[in-house]
């Protein structure tokens, strides 16, 4: 060794611990809340927003056919041996017939949607389970090493001072 260590603060180190601990717990809350929320937009995705277009689509169809059932009444209706034009009813049809068109577009768009969500939650849940192992494993065995370093510079701390000067005076001679 080319020098003895000067070590002036064994604290620093037990602080940076409890820190990583501390980084560790927020961390893991974290990840926990995140995969909540990527479980709840799935549901939502998955199910509720399915349901909630398959009503307005009975809605469109219950509309169309509110809107037939009028232009038939209006056509049957006559006014002084006159047919009328019925230019509102049909009007009325094609509009309902229309906003069908893009329910039905939106229930498509939406069966598109949750099926890449379900691949970008599956890219995610991959990367979030390594950053977890890292969390859960690897800074376990980050913690072990630092709280043997602090044990071990404790200990090298708490020996009579005239023991680290006989040390310290062996290394700078070569041990003679």
């Amino acid at each position: 060794m080319s020098g003895s260590a000067h070590i002036t603060d064994v604290e620093a180190i037990a602080n940076f611990l409890v820190a990583l601990r501390r980084f560790q717990d927020e961390s893991l809350t974290a990840l926990a809340m995140l995969n909540q929320q990527v479980a709840r937009g799935l549901q939502f995705f998955d199910h509720d927003l399915p349901s909630q277009w398959k009503r307005r689509v009975r809605q469109c169809y219950d509309d169309i056919a509110e809107a037939r059932v009028r232009l038939e009444t209006r056509r049957n209706r006559t006014i002084g041996g006159q047919r009328a034009a019925c230019i509102e009813e049909q009007q009325a049809l094609s509009a309902a017939k229309r906003k069908l068109h893009e329910t039905e577009e939106k229930v498509e768009l939406t069966r598109r949607w949750a099926i890449n969500l379900h691949k970008e939650t599956d890219e995610y849940r991959g990367r979030a389970g390594r950053c977890k192992y890292f969390l859960e494993n690897d800074l376990e065995r980050t913690f072990a090493l630092l709280e043997r370093t602090v044990a071990s510079l404790e200990k090298y701390l708490d020996r009579p001072l005239d023991d680290r000067d006989n040390a310290e005076t062996s290394e700078n001679t070569g041990g003679s």
